[in-house]
């Protein structure tokens, strides 16, 4: 899934392209598709679970903000959810987690399950796909992530709040902590530059994070300064709404395109 593991990304800093860069029509295909062709090889979403069962690629617990309909997605059948249109120029509907999948499978997800009860048809879903390789689980709620690999338990995680937490307040104290959360399928920690009233993404913090086995990735930033300034920290990944932006600045730094094709194999 990331860029330890040979391949032509293997040591460099990834891009991620938030909700499909969230500036339009978030989360669509379209935006999506978009992004891909713009070199972006890793994609990060929200998923939501409609009232049948169905998994929708969907940050907002209703479809209010982004679509002319009004309601909770857990209370609209995939049937209503279908009907409607997210506001931007594809005019698409709501994206099915699993087309997704299937539409774009060269792409690796970053997903973060949004409401309980998900983690199964996630799980369902990656599998009928034979997405294995090319998922990674995030939510702020831990027992959604630990469900979802309890589920599929090589299906590879970001931590949670409470181990972020752990690794910021804890100091070196938090090293055993981060290493048994590797040895349990976490990958990395995700985080935002500050969080706690404090900054969390130093550099103490970040090689003690990388010591333990776990990535560093950072969202949402937008600014091609503070861009510049992370990678000088040396974190792993950086998500981004500004996709042209973060494409120009790791072009620079001699990490761009990341869509090559052989990225599907790793």
């Amino acid at each position: 899934m990331l860029n330890r593991r040979g391949g032509p990304l293997e040591g460099k800093p990834l891009g991620f392209a938030h909700r499909g860069g969230a500036t339009s029509d978030e989360n669509t295909l379209a935006a999506f598709r978009r992004a891909h062709d713009l070199g972006y090889a890793y994609l990060e979403t929200d998923v939501r679970l409609s009232s049948d069962g169905v998994l929708y690629a969907l940050h907002d617990p209703t479809v209010d903000r982004i679509t002319g309909g009004t309601g909770e997605v857990a209370e609209l059948s995939s049937e209503q959810l279908d009907a409607l249109t997210v506001h931007g120029p594809a005019a698409e509907p709501p994206a099915r987690f699993s087309t997704l999948l299937r539409e774009l499978p060269g792409a690796h997800w970053n997903v973060d399950l949004k409401a309980a009860g998900s983690a199964q048809a996630l799980v369902a879903a990656v599998v009928a796909a034979g997405a294995q390789d090319r998922v990674l689980v995030a939510s702020f709620a831990a027992t959604h992530r630990r469900e979802a690999q309890r589920l599929w338990p090589t299906l590879p995680g970001s931590g949670g709040p409470g181990l972020v937490a752990a690794s910021v307040f804890l100091g070196p104290l938090a090293t055993p902590f981060l290493r048994r959360a590797s040895r349990r399928g976490v990958v990395a920690l995700q985080v935002p530059r500050r969080q706690f009233g404090i900054t969390v993404v130093r550099p103490g913090w970040v090689r003690r994070v990388q010591s333990a086995g776990l990535q560093v990735h950072v969202w949402v930033v937008d600014q091609a300064e503070a861009m510049r300034d992370l990678l000088g920290l040396g974190v792993d990944g950086i998500m981004t709404d500004e996709l042209e932006v973060l494409a120009d600045v790791l072009s620079r730094h001699g990490a761009w395109p990341q869509n090559q094709e052989e990225l599907a194999t790793e």
